[in-house]
């Protein structure tokens, strides 16, 4: 009798300890200029699941510990919701695709089903529960709602080059 409580006991012990494993504390995801489109597949299938990505604006240069409270939560989650930041000083290139400004607020915002929401008030949602209700449901209603914006080509990098250029001698020649 004594063995079998010992086995049930240790078989329990291993449940408990699997069923831990499956849920695990979030390790932020820390999204960039060579990563984003590759992990979130944010206009080309997004076939990884539904992003929620913070995009700290220049301005803040990084992330307050309330926003990485906030976006810090159990996953896998069941609605494949995946958070992660974007930091605007170290990715330009992602924060001008996605309409960052240098010196605005940080901008929340939801990719999900190759639509691209975003939070109107994202600083009045700095706290877990506001987040997830608003990644849930509230982006539904979001006034700014639109298509992902598509990658840079590079021909339309090199014509921006070229007008940066351009831009710079003209300034020169003013002088």
């Amino acid at each position: 009798m004594a063995r079998h409580c010992r086995l049930l006991l240790a078989f329990a012990f291993a449940f408990v300890v699997a069923l831990s494993s499956s849920r695990t504390a979030h390790a932020l995801i820390t999204l960039d200029d060579a990563n984003f489109e590759h992990d979130t597949q944010a206009s080309t299938g997004q076939t990884t699941g539904r992003w929620l990505v913070l995009a700290v604006s220049r301005a803040n240069k990084e992330l307050d510990i309330e926003w990485e409270d906030a976006l810090s939560f159990e996953t896998p989650r069941d609605d494949g919701l995946i958070a992660a930041v974007v930091t605007c000083s170290t990715s330009p290139k992602t924060c001008k695709r996605l309409g960052v400004s240098d010196a605005g607020k940080n901008k929340l915002m939801l990719f999900r089903d190759q639509k691209l929401y975003v939070a109107e008030n994202a600083s009045q949602l700095a706290e877990r529960d506001a987040v997830l209700a608003w990644a849930t449901e509230g982006y539904k209603t979001a006034s700014q709602r639109m298509n992902v914006p598509p990658e840079p080509s590079v021909l339309s990098e090199t014509v921006e080059w070229v007008q940066g250029l351009l831009g710079k001698k003209r300034a020169r020649a003013e002088l």
